[in-house]
C-alpha cells in the first residue's frame, strides 16, 4: 500500500540479497559501536554530574548523536526489511536525524577546540558559522533529497544525485579543517611554547583526523552501489564512529593534564605558570611543594574531570600565567636536559605575544 504522499508512478527499489548482505554489514557493525560508545557516554556523564550536579552541553550533544544515529540506523533497516512502506513520513524522519547528526557532530568538535581558545566571543561565533552552514545545507537537503525519493520528476532525481555527493564533501572539508585547526592551536600555543606533553595529543589528532576522513569517504563511496538507499544505512556508522573518535579524544586530553599534574584539584580549565613566593629567608610557599623549573615556577593544566566540557570561569582559554619575585640571593646556573624544563624567556614570552590573559 503507498505511503503518504506517494505519486502513483512511484516504483519501489526493493532491496535484494546482495543488498541486505551490506546493510546488515553496516546494522551490525554501528550497534557494536554504538555499545561502546554508550559505556564511554554513561561514564561521561556520571563524572560530569558529580563535578557539577548538571548537564553540560558536551553531555547532551553526546546522547543527542547517539540517539538519532541509533534511531536513523533501526528505521532504516526496518525500512529495507519493507516493515515501513515508503512514504513522505519516513524521508522527512529520515532527513531530520541526518540534521540532528551532522550539526551535532561538529559542535562536539568545535567544544574540543574551543578549549584552546583564548578568545571566547571568536568560539562562540565559530560555533554560530558552522550551525548557519550546516542549516543551509540541511534545508537544500530537505528540498532536493526528499522530492527525489519521491520520485516527483526525473530533474529531482538528477539533481540529488549530484547534490547529495556535494554536500557530502563540503561535510568532509568542514569537519577536516576544524580538525586541522585544533592540531594548529596544539603545537601554536602548547608544544611551541614548551608544553611537550602535548605532543601525544597532537600525534593521536592526526590519526584521528584520517580515520575520520576515511568514513566521510566510505560514505560517499556507498552511494555509488546499485540500490542508492543502501548507503543510509552507512551513515549511522560513520558518526557513531566518529563520536566515539571525539569522546577518545576528550578521554586523552584529560589524561594528557592530569599526568603533568597529578595531584592537583582539576576545577577549571585552563593553564598557568605559578612561582615560589621567596621572602629573604629562604622562606616558600607552593602548591606542588617543589617546583620542577630551575627558577622556582611550576606549570598547572587544569582540566575539567573526566568530560572534555570544562566549568566556565572568568579567564577563559589555556591560559599561562607567570609570577615573577626578585630575590637577594646569589644563585647557580644549572643545566636541563628535559625540554619541557625550558624558562619563562622561552615559553611564557611567546604566550604573553599571542595576547594570552595574565
Amino acid at each position: 500500500m503507498p505511503g503518504l504522499l506517494i505519486p502513483p508512478w512511484y516504483v519501489n527499489e526493493k532491496a535484494d540479497p546482495s543488498d541486505m548482505n551490506i546493510a546488515s554489514i553496516a546494522w551490525g557493525l554501528s550497534m557494536g559501536v554504538f555499545i561502546f560508545s554508550v559505556a564511554k557516554g554513561v561514564r561521561h556523564t556520571i563524572n560530569s554530574w558529580k563535578r557539577g550536579r548538571r548537564m553540560n552541553p558536551y553531555v547532551i550533544l553526546i546522547w543527542t548523536q547517539l540517539v538519532s544515529s541509533t534511531t536513523m540506523s533501526a528505521i532504516m533497516w526496518c525500512y529495507l526489511r519493507e516493515y515501513i512502506p515508503p512514504s513522505f513520513p519516513f524521508f522527512f524522519m529520515i532527513v531530520l536525524l541526518w540534521s540532528v547528526q551532522i550539526q551535532s557532530l561538529i559542535q562536539i568538535i568545535i567544544n574540543r577546540i574551543s578549549i584552546l581558545m583564548v578568545n571566547r566571543s571568536t568560539a562562540k561565533r565559530l560555533k554560530i558559522v558552522s550551525f548557519l552552514l550546516l542549516l543551509a545545507i540541511n534545508i537544500s537537503v530537505f528540498c532536493v533529497w526528499i522530492p527525489a525519493r519521491l520520485q516527483i520528476t526525473k530533474t529531482w532525481i538528477k539533481v540529488n544525485s549530484i547534490w547529495d555527493r556535494i554536500e557530502k564533501v563540503i561535510f568532509l572539508i568542514l569537519d577536516a579543517s576544524l580538525n586541522i585547526y585544533f592540531i594548529h592551536l596544539v603545537r601554536s600555543r602548547l608544544i611551541a611554547n614548551g608544553l611537550t606533553k602535548y605532543t601525544r595529543l597532537f600525534r593521536f589528532n592526526l590519526l584521528m583526523i584520517t580515520l575520520s576522513m576515511a568514513m566521510d569517504v566510505l560514505l560517499i563511496a556507498m552511494m555509488s552501489l546499485p540500490n542508492d538507499i543502501v548507503y543510509v544505512m552507512f551513515h549511522p556508522l560513520a558518526y557513531l564512529v566518529k563520536l566515539h573518535i571525539e569522546m577518545n579524544m576528550a578521554e586523552l586530553i584529560t589524561k594528557v593534564v592530569k599526568a603533568s599534574n597529578d595531584g592537583y584539584d582539576y576545577s577549571g580549565s585552563l593553564s598557568r605558570t605559578t612561582g615560589n613566593k621567596s621572602s629573604k629567608t629562604g622562606q616558600s610557599t607552593n602548591r606542588r611543594g617543589n617546583s620542577i623549573f630551575p627558577n622556582g615556577h611550576v606549570t598547572f593544566v587544569e582540566g575539567g574531570g573526566e568530560d572534555i566540557e570544562l566549568p566556565n570561569r572568568d579567564v577563559h582559554g589555556i591560559q599561562k600565567t607567570t609570577t615573577t619575585q626578585v630575590v637577594i640571593k646569589e644563585s647557580r646556573q644549572s643545566e636541563y636536559d628535559d625540554h619541557d624544563m625550558a624558562s619563562e624567556s622561552s615559553s611564557t614570552r611567546q604566550l604573553k605575544r599571542d595576547n594570552f590573559p595574565e
